[in-house]
């Protein structure tokens, strides 16, 4: 969480240095420009912290923990202004994938380390099509969830009008669940034949 306040801090000027020189025209910082700039940031950063906390997390303990989706987006919409549409964990479980779309409508994949919330990869996409951002953010849905019993998500992935998450139910197995994007209601859960989170959460 520190790791994530002093890319805050950073990446804050870049958002206050946004109007162009006078003989330019005035532009935003966009959702890929603040992504791109987290990548420099975060090699910084966690070149300075990496000594303090990795004397404090060793061996196994370290390599089962990953940053939970709900707190990853948070932290890119906080920095970009954008809207976080997908997530997923990758088989490998180290890395997430992320889609999104900025204020002017730029659509934007990116990756990021999921142990370390390093982002890198960025990419803009042209002719990406029509991506929804209205309705609950995603950090709001999961929450809905985890208070009906719903835990460890692996994915969450924009449908149109529905969000497909993956997580465990109450008895740590992979479910599949459907949800309204506009207020959060369940409208289906399956089991998932899938599940790329952490071995121990299951149970």
């Amino acid at each position: 969480m520190k790791k994530f306040l002093v890319i805050a801090s950073l990446t804050a000027p870049l958002l206050l240095a946004a109007p162009a020189q006078a003989d330019e025209p005035a532009r935003q910082v966009s959702f890929e420009d603040v992504l791109r700039q987290l990548v420099l940031t975060h090699t910084d950063v966690s070149t300075r912290s990496r000594d303090g906390h990795q004397r404090q997390d060793r061996g196994w303990q370290n390599e089962r923990r990953i940053i939970p989706i709900a707190r990853l987006v948070r932290q890119i919409q906080r920095e970009t202004g954008g809207r976080v549409t997908s997530v997923r964990l990758k088989r490998n479980g180290r890395v997430y994938a992320i889609e999104g779309v900025g204020r002017g409508g730029r659509y934007v994949t990116a990756k990021a380390n999921a142990r370390t919330g390093e982002v890198f990869d960025v990419q803009r996409v042209r002719g990406g099509g029509y991506a929804a951002t209205n309705g609950k953010p995603i950090p709001r849905i999961l929450r809905g969830l985890r208070n009906r019993g719903y835990s460890g998500f692996d994915r969450v992935v924009r449908d149109g009008r529905t969000y497909n998450v993956r997580g465990l139910n109450s008895r740590g197995n992979p479910v599949r669940i459907v949800t309204n994007a506009r207020n959060g209601r369940v409208l289906s859960v399956h089991q998932a034949r899938r599940y790329n989170g952490p071995n121990h959460l299951r149970h």
